[in-house]
């Protein structure tokens, strides 16, 4: 109803499907202000030996859908589709590439991510391009409660970023082998 096409208007359609009115609560349980716990996280390989950047949702409440756009170059970086997600519950997950910027949309057809205090891990695959450092931000964050309304407080910063590939040293330097092996 707020003119705009985004994740909060995905749960209201699965409201429709499902059979609820768009105006009747779920039996969720609510989410306090700064109870959820966005996060994006340093790089790491994953079993496959691939590189990800892990994004992690914690710490409970009700969060039926999530819409995140990062940014990062993609002359130096490139992004793999998604490589696993762990949450009780089964999503639906789309990501879209454009350029230099990510899209990501998941949805809970539960209308629900969690149970208690679980935490929703998505694994973002990248690729170096090259052996420069380079950025992967997130720059943009929308949390959808069950009723379709976008999640207010929610202790996200607007821009956290990640550096990925291999740093070069600032500088060289040969010194003299200490202690010296062939000297008694």
């Amino acid at each position: 109803m707020d003119g705009l096409v985004n994740i909060g208007d995905v749960i209201g359609t699965v409201r429709v499907i499902l059979g609820l009115p768009l105006g009747d609560p779920v039996q969720t349980r609510p989410v306090s202000p700064g109870c959820l716990s966005v996060r994006l996280h340093p790089p790491r390989q994953m079993k496959d030996n691939r590189l990800a950047i892990p994004l992690s949702v914690s710490k409970g409440g009700h969060v039926a859908g999530l819409q995140a756009t990062f940014r990062f170059d993609s002359s130096r970086l490139e992004v793999g589709h998604l490589a696993s997600i762990s949450s009780s519950s089964t999503l639906i997950i789309e990501q879209v590439v454009h350029k230099d910027i990510l899209n990501i949309i998941a949805i809970s057809p539960a209308l629900s991510f969690f149970s208690t205090d679980e935490v929703l891990r998505m694994m973002i695959p990248v690729s170096p391009l090259t052996s420069e450092r380079t950025d992967f931000s997130l720059i943009e964050l929308t949390l959808i409660d069950a009723q379709g309304r976008e999640l207010d407080d929610i202790g996200v910063p607007s821009h956290q970023t990640v550096n990925v590939g291999k740093e070069r040293p600032a500088t060289f330097s040969l010194s003299m082998n200490t202690p010296n092996p062939f000297n008694p």
